[in-house]
């Protein structure tokens, strides 16, 4: 990557070059590289109308799924800076969050809307059946941002002992990572990618959603983010990577070690003498690669799914 590319030029060159590319599919929804700029050029054109400046700061509160990639990439078009906020963070965290970053709008779901609109009525809320997600801008906009300037102001709140904790990450932050896991060559276009990490964590929105889109892999967010639906959702994609939290991986580890004890003993005892298994035999899946965040991850659970055959990537490190 060039030096002075920011993330708004990377995901451009994406769309010229792989326009028709299947990149994210939700339910029975797919969406094209086209597809997600076409969406995010309305966001522009609307944040535009709506008077938004260069380095204005727009809050996007949403579950996974392809408009979140959308709205970030169409707030960073309109030159203000992304504040990705955590869905399932209480009212009075959004609101410190929020007050705090001195955002002007949030994006945010029909469901979402009562926890929003008690966290701060002084802005302005967008959900997703606006008519910006629905029809094509009547022009293109792209204010002229530098690879030094903010894209993101990320938040790890906690609120018990009143604190707030905010890092700003300028674009050649964030690609210099993203080059770091590319040079992996740990994904190819051939990849099903489920995405259940969410996306407001720079880890998972390096890992999860910018490494996928640039090796074509596609990705696929679930309908819900149980764990049982998550699972149904590997089965029925065919998926060969995973990201999510410590709960799946623990389900997916349980899942492997009651194979594992319904086995003979020697089968068991190969295992405990740390034999990998195959990932296919045990989760009875193509899963091959599984992303987490090390910071939650318990390492007998991470120590079991890698002898289950399994590849795990936790905190930009394999």
């Amino acid at each position: 990557m060039n030096e002075d590319h920011t993330l708004v030029d990377i995901f451009r060159e994406l769309v010229k070059k792989y326009p028709d590319q299947v990149a994210m599919q939700r339910e029975s929804a797919s969406y094209s590289n086209k597809a997600l700029w076409q969406i995010a050029q309305s966001v522009a054109y609307a944040l535009y109308e709506r008077g938004v400046k260069k380095a204005d700061r727009i809050a996007i509160v949403l579950e996974n799924r392809p408009e979140w990639c959308a709205c970030y990439f169409g707030i960073l078009l309109a030159g203000a800076v992304v504040v990705p906020l955590d869905p399932a963070a209480t009212w009075q965290e959004l609101d410190s969050c929020i007050e705090d970053a001195g955002c002007k709008i949030a994006f945010t779901s029909k469901q979402l809307l009562p926890l929003l609109s008690a966290a701060n009525r002084n802005m302005e809320l967008i959900t997703l059946d606006d008519k910006m997600f629905a029809s094509q801008s009547p022009t293109q906009i792209s204010i002229k941002i530098a690879a030094e300037d903010i894209a993101v102001i990320l938040y790890n709140a906690d609120i018990g002992d009143g604190s707030l904790k905010a890092k700003k990450l300028n674009h050649t932050d964030i690609l210099v990572q993203v080059e770091s896991l590319l040079q992996r060559n740990i994904l190819t276009e051939r990849d099903k990618f489920i995405a259940a990490l969410p996306l407001h964590q720079v880890f998972s929105f390096i890992a999860t959603l910018m490494l996928p889109l640039l090796r074509q892999s596609t990705i696929i967010y679930p309908s819900e983010f149980e764990n049982e639906t998550i699972l149904s959702c590997i089965s029925n994609a065919n998926a060969t990577v995973l990201s999510g939290t410590q709960q799946i991986l623990y389900l997916l580890y349980k899942i492997g070690k009651t194979k594992i004890d319904n086995k003979p003993f020697i089968s068991r005892w190969l295992f405990k003498c740390g034999i990998n298994f195959s990932k296919n035999t045990l989760l009875n899946s193509n899963l091959r690669l599984l992303i987490t965040n090390s910071a939650e991850s318990d390492p007998k659970v991470i120590n079991a799914l890698r002898k289950f055959g399994l590849v795990i990537l936790s905190d930009l490190k394999i």
